[in-house]
């Protein structure tokens, strides 16, 4: 019975021999991906696996394909390896001060950029866009890969405080600015967030990045589709069933109720299940069927602080489907102008239940854990 990964977000822990956890074989989708883009973003909600796609890639493009023997991409991969700077904006999501942001950033920054063999300056008084545009004149061309995971956190744990918001806001779209000018050097770029701040951020910045968050060959990139459930949990299953009392293909579906029905596909053809709420249910299995997801102390900080400015419908409003225009999710507008089911859609509360084929989308709650968590979410900001 192999270990359920749950909490590793790291590749190489998660394909340790010794540690015998199970892992989810994306890497064709890695492959293609690489191969199709040379930039790309891709928007999930929070505990959907994010920080593992960036940690793969850093493997990859660190070491090659040494730890990828017996997955997909090990028969296909022929690319050399390159210098990877992984980013983790989160970890300097909420510092106060302008002065302390730029200080977190730089020594985060600093940090990464020795980790992956580029020599820079000591001084931390010394501006992160500094020291960022110094290692990048430095480079070769196509000789780096940045990753910059939850590029979004510092900005959506001050979306209700407008002057430090903005003042974020500008150092990290002047960041991706630099990060243009000089992006010869880059190999590969893979930016990861909740939401796309596109006029705030990314577009005039960086207008090479590729959304891929909604595109249909990548809805089941982050997160288990039931095939996967079904293949790489089968012995973890069986427990459950045991322990639930119910047969393999009402657990299935039990489960698909409470914590499936996510998609992240414009086409409606691709639904996936939440990997934290499974994890934690096949780890400990209840017959109730406890939700672990989205509850209120861990909600997604863009929700979070959006109700404190904007507020939001009843949550009885999304008991039934409505439509919805793809437009409206994708918008470009300012985080504070957008409509709330943009915010909800990108966060996870709602989801793309149906597509009409004419632009249109229908949405509605992916499950019970979510239906549950968005009625606890309101109650607390009425």
């Amino acid at each position: 019975m192999r270990n359920l990964p749950l909490g590793i977000s790291d590749f190489s822990t998660i394909r340790n021999p010794s540690r015998n956890f199970i892992y989810i074989d994306k890497t064709a989708q890695i492959a293609e991906m690489v191969r199709m883009f040379p930039a790309v973003f891709i928007a999930r909600p929070r505990r959907f696996g994010k920080s593992l796609l960036a940690s793969t890639l850093r493997d990859l493009f660190g070491k090659g394909i040494e730890g990828f023997e017996g997955l997909d991409i090990a028969k296909t991969w022929t690319d050399t390896t390159y210098k990877v700077v992984s980013l983790d904006f989160s970890a300097f999501r909420d510092v106060g001060t302008l002065e302390d942001f730029l200080l977190a950033f730089d020594l985060h920054l600093q940090g990464r950029l020795r980790a992956a063999g580029i020599e820079t300056s000591p001084d931390v008084s010394r501006f992160p866009l500094q020291r960022w545009e110094t290692a990048l004149l430095s480079l070769p061309n196509s000789s780096l890969v940045l990753l910059i995971d939850e590029y979004d956190a510092p900005l959506t744990e001050c979306l209700h405080l407008p002057e430090r918001f903005e003042q974020y806001r500008r150092v990290i779209a002047s960041f991706f600015a630099r990060t243009k000018s000089l992006s010869g050097a880059l190999r590969f770029l893979c930016v990861t967030g909740v939401m796309k701040f596109k006029q705030n951020v990314l577009t005039p910045s960086f207008n090479a990045l590729t959304d891929l968050s909604m595109m249909p060959q990548y809805g089941s990139l982050l997160g288990f589709t039931e095939d996967e459930l079904r293949t790489n949990f089968s012995t973890w299953l069986e427990r459950a069933s045991d322990l639930c009392g119910m047969s393999h293909d009402q657990l299935i579906s039990r489960m698909r109720r409470e914590y499936g029905g996510f998609c992240f596909d414009q086409n409606a053809s691709t639904d996936v299940f939440a990997p934290w709420s499974v994890l934690q249910f096949l780890a400990c299995p209840q017959p109730d069927f406890q939700h672990y997801g989205l509850n209120p102390g861990g909600t997604t900080a863009i929700v979070r602080n959006f109700l404190k400015v904007r507020g939001l419908l009843d949550p009885a409003h999304y008991d039934e489907p409505f439509l919805e225009d793809l437009t409206v999710i994708a918008s470009d507008d300012p985080i504070l102008e957008l409509q709330p089911t943009s915010v909800l859609v990108h966060t996870g509360y709602l989801t793309i239940k149906k597509a009409t084929g004419d632009g249109a989308v229908m949405l509605g709650y992916p499950n019970e854990e979510v239906r549950e968590a968005m009625g606890n979410l309101c109650s607390l900001h009425r």
